[in-house]
């Protein structure tokens, strides 16, 4: 099903302010379980910003020369994203690792694996600690996540094997990095995903003028959060009407970047 902007009121000119035509689309395809929010040629001004947390959603142009979005909020915007496709996956389960994790292998051991089927979704991760932070040299200079869980690694669960002692849960890609007990490592099944979702043919903008811009941090036109299994195609940055056309900051295209995807941290289950 197609849910055009226009038709919840966007201006297709650029004048008025489209956020809510455009949030309205989004959300009526949420309702209807997904569909295409389809965005016609023209250019369209949004004041504010726009949240997609349906799975099956997809906001579609006419390609970046013709279907165009220019945000203008710049006032608290660090660590926000103008379009954000969020979710918040959650450990439904913790099952700590009884040996370690090795580097390219798909295996990990587990007492008990029977909560695991194939196809879940799954993510490993492991305790920063002083032990972990030293061996990487870096013990007074790693301050942020030190002592609490980290997510290293999601993926699938590809075979569960019970008739093993331990259990053995074989993972749809290798681990990377050895994954130590020593360190608390463990295994989180999750669930809450968003699911194909994307962003396709069109040119997006949220620059503004400079000092506007440098008030902020981390503040990118689009952003990815909590989803499986989407894209961006297609899509590309223009110049905003909203820069000055000379001096420091002309012709901008970004406030700070394009795209953010950011892990999201499931706590315990």
């Amino acid at each position: 099903e197609t849910f055009d902007v226009t038709e919840y009121g966007a201006d297709a000119e650029g004048g008025a302010d489209a956020t809510d035509a455009f949030q309205a689309a989004i959300d009526a395809a949420a309702d209807a379980g997904g569909g295409v929010v389809f965005v016609p040629s023209g250019l369209y001004k949004c004041d504010g910003l726009l949240t997609v947390n349906g799975s099956h959603i997809v906001v579609r142009g006419e390609g970046p020369d013709h279907s165009k979005i220019y945000f203008t909020r710049h006032s608290d915007m660090t660590g926000k994203s103008h379009l954000s496709f969020v979710s918040s996956p959650q450990a439904v389960t913790e099952l700590p690792l009884v040996a370690d994790g090795v580097p390219r292998s798909r295996d990990v051991f587990v007492d008990d694996a029977s909560i695991l089927s194939p196809g879940d979704d799954v993510s490993l991760g492991w305790v920063i600690t002083d032990e972990f932070v030293a061996a990487h040299g870096m013990t007074g200079t790693w301050a942020a996540f030190n002592g609490a869980w980290q997510i290293f690694f999601r993926g699938q669960v590809a075979e569960v094997h019970l008739d093993e002692e331990p259990n053995r849960v074989v993972l749809d890609v290798p681990l990377r990095y050895p994954a130590l007990m020593s360190d608390s490592a463990s295994l989180k099944k999750e669930q809450g995903y968003l699911e194909e979702v994307g962003l396709e043919h069109l040119a997006l903008s949220n620059a503004v003028g400079w000092d506007a811009a440098w008030a902020n941090a981390r503040a990118p036109v689009a952003q990815f959060s909590g989803g499986k299994d989407s894209w961006m195609l297609t899509v590309a940055a223009f110049e905003s009407p909203l820069p000055p056309s000379g001096g420091t900051g002309a012709n901008a295209h970004l406030q700070t970047a394009g795209c953010r995807i950011p892990a999201p941290n499931p706590g315990p289950g």
